[in-house]
């Protein structure tokens, strides 16, 4: 029977795969897994070396060998008194530089950042062993083996420890301290602080001295001239033989006054009896006594004025010394009224250091930051790796079968 008669016909029709002459597709397949395999693990081994082993140090370091460290904080002002009144000596302390809070507030900060305040820590409380980390912390030890038992070298281990900032909007200073104990912390901040005192006592004393010598320089200046004064005008005495020509001369100007009087009357009295007696015998004797009256008038005008012998060259010559005097003995009194004013000043204290917060020993330790110090470390090493996989990736690396 025909298959037509017998059967339906199928509604599918089944495919077989036909496999190209010599191609395994099963293989292909297997080629591609181990080169994918290949790439990934190409990119594994810098993760591990560039990302894994730093984290992996980092965070076994901070974790477990890094020391704790304590931070003590002090904050303090360097102040002057305002409104201060001394008279004739401002001049004189101005040229001293007193007065300048800030400069002397930079002038603490960079003392304490310095190698002389390193110096006085070392030899008031052992500073060298208060900076060197216990147990196996090599890289906060002092000496180690990169670097050696030197001044440099410990002084750049102090800047590390040590902290200072100047706020010129409000002039308070802020020292930060850290240790590897809270005590020590305390103790060094505390030492600084007394130290910076110090200084700040030293710039007070030089200011002092030095505005003193320079009041006391004017009072010696002021007093040689107030005594070649008096001197010049004791040897125009004597040369002259007279005290005071200025005095004489009012005494002679009396004189005159009195005999222009006497030659008024006289010549008055002479008129009268020209007119009422003109032959009378007394005329005569007027006439002389007023002839006699003009020539005492006329000598006494002349040893006023008029010759080399006269009274006004001299009484010129005697002002001048007058004046000299007086104006140096005005002088030495200022210029001793400036130095007692100096020496009170002295006693005073002109810059200080005033304490706003005191160390305190902390009760727990600041540094190090332990698991952020570990991430940061774990960021930056994944951006070092995502830059350098970006740039093998530009330049064709990344390709099954070539080098990395």
């Amino acid at each position: 029977m025909p298959p037509s008669e017998t059967s339906p016909p199928s509604a599918f029709v089944p495919l077989v795969a036909v496999r190209p002459y010599g191609r395994d597709i099963a293989a292909e397949h297997r080629n591609a897994a181990r080169v994918e395999a290949l790439r990934r693990l190409r990119w594994l081994l810098p993760f591990l070396l560039v990302v894994a082993l730093p984290t992996a140090v980092a965070s076994l370091y901070f974790g477990t060998i890094a020391a704790a460290r304590y931070e003590a904080e002090a904050r303090f002002v360097v102040r002057t008194p305002t409104n201060q009144s001394l008279g004739s000596l401002n001049s004189i302390l101005r040229t001293t530089d007193i007065g300048a809070g800030t400069d002397d507030a930079y002038a603490v900060q960079d003392f304490i950042l310095s190698r002389d305040a390193m110096h006085r820590l070392m030899t008031r409380i052992g500073l060298t062993a208060k900076l060197s980390a216990p147990g196996s912390d090599w890289p906060w030890q002092f000496p180690n083996f990169l670097v050696g038992r030197t001044e440099e070298a410990l002084y750049q281990h102090y800047l590390r420890f040590v902290s200072v900032y100047y706020a010129g909007s409000s002039g308070i200073s802020t020292l930060r301290v850290q240790a590897f104990t809270a005590e020590d912390a305390r103790e060094i901040a505390a030492t600084l602080l007394d130290e910076a005192e110090l200084l700040v006592n030293r710039l007070n004393e030089r200011a002092h001295q030095d505005a003193i010598r320079m009041a006391q320089q004017e009072v010696d200046r002021s007093r040689t001239r107030a005594l070649a004064a008096q001197e010049g005008l004791t040897e125009f005495r004597s040369a002259e033989t007279m005290v005071d020509p200025v005095q004489l001369s009012r005494t002679v100007m009396v004189t005159i006054g009195k005999l222009l009087q006497e030659m008024v009357e006289t010549n008055a009295q002479i008129e009268v009896l020209g007119r009422s007696s003109p032959q009378s015998p007394q005329i005569a004797a007027l006439k002389n006594r007023s002839r006699a009256l003009q020539a005492q008038i006329d000598e006494q005008k002349l040893s006023l004025a008029g010759n080399n012998t006269s009274l006004a060259p001299l009484i010129a010559q005697y002002e001048r010394l007058v004046l000299d005097r007086d104006f140096s003995a005005r002088a030495l009194t200022s210029t001793m009224s400036s130095f007692e004013a100096a020496r009170q000043e002295a006693q005073r204290q002109q810059v200080y250091l005033e304490r706003v917060v005191s160390p305190r020993a902390p009760d727990e330790a600041r540094y190090p930051w332990r698991i952020l110090d570990a991430l940061a470390v774990f960021g930056i090493a994944l951006g070092v790796f995502g830059v350098w996989r970006v740039l093998a990736k530009s330049m064709g690396l990344d390709h099954a079968g070539e080098p990395l």
